[in-house]
């Protein structure tokens, strides 16, 4: 990867929005699950977490800010000023890189960027620079004329990055932990806001300054690692912050196997 391919793409003013804040974000999923009046908020700039037991709540999360999915209710603001997940503004300041990519198997990988690139406003010249040194950056360059439906799994999740990066928002929303976007994430954590989610504590303890850590839909806790270890000191467990968040899994896990036996019994009911 040509490193200084990062700083030609990201010319001009990175960091000009201040923190995001999210209060009392709600949302049901009619097949279960929920998130419940959670409020955070992240800086600008660097490398933020959501974590939560298997990733569940913090993928939600993420697509609820991303707006592939609608809040029930919610206050989001950006720089002071409220914002609407839904609107246009807003999905032009964020790049989104879900778990699972899809995209159109019959186009190749430039005819996808080209047609995402318009849809996100940006003029025919600026696109193509853009999509060659999104290519360069996400190590694909030599991949642009290769249909979409040839590429390996690892390839997608890198196009989805590159799909991410045009327009050049200042807001990264990751739903992968993927080993091979590790040098990656820490690269656009000095150029943009990334907010990573994920369900390996490890993983975000690396990457990560400050983590928000939900389970069953609620705020367990929100801060920098340093300061939730500090918390955890001064109580009576004497706990570490990976054994508390080990223990919220295996909790996490029993009660899933229990409304997972309960749905059995009721099928078998019927």
């Amino acid at each position: 990867m040509n490193i200084f391919v990062c700083f030609r793409f990201f010319g001009g003013d990175f960091l000009t929005e201040m923190a995001i804040s999210v209060d009392l974000l709600n949302y049901e999923i009619k097949e279960g699950g929920s998130i419940k009046d959670i409020s955070f908020s992240f800086t600008k700039g660097g490398i933020h977490g959501i974590l939560s037991p298997f990733g569940v709540d913090a993928s939600l999360t993420l697509e609820l800010l991303s707006g592939i999915r609608q809040p029930d209710s919610a206050s989001l603001s950006l720089d002071g000023q409220a914002v609407d997940v839904s609107s246009v503004d807003w999905k032009k300041k964020i790049g989104y890189v879900p778990k699972a990519p899809e995209f159109y198997r019959d186009l190749t990988v430039y005819e996808l960027l080209d047609f995402v690139g318009e849809a996100r406003g940006v003029s025919a010249e600026l696109r193509l620079r853009q999509i060659e040194e999104a290519l360069e950056l996400v190590g694909l360059d030599g991949l642009a004329h290769r249909l979409v439906c040839r590429l390996s799994e690892g390839e997608k999740k890198r196009l989805s990055l590159a799909a991410a990066l045009l327009g050049n928002p200042s807001i990264l929303l990751f739903d992968t932990s993927t080993p091979e976007f590790f040098d990656l994430i820490r690269m656009l954590g000095k150029h943009k806001t990334v907010i990573l989610s994920s369900g390996d504590f490890e993983v975000m303890r690396e990457l990560c300054e400050d983590v928000v850590i939900l389970s069953d839909g609620a705020l367990l806790a929100s801060g920098t690692f340093s300061e939730l270890e500090a918390q955890l000191a001064r109580s009576e467990e004497k706990q570490s912050l990976a054994e508390v968040y080990a223990s919220v899994e295996e909790l996490s896990k029993e009660n899933s196997n229990k409304r997972s036996s309960i749905l059995s019994r009721e099928e078998m009911g019927r």
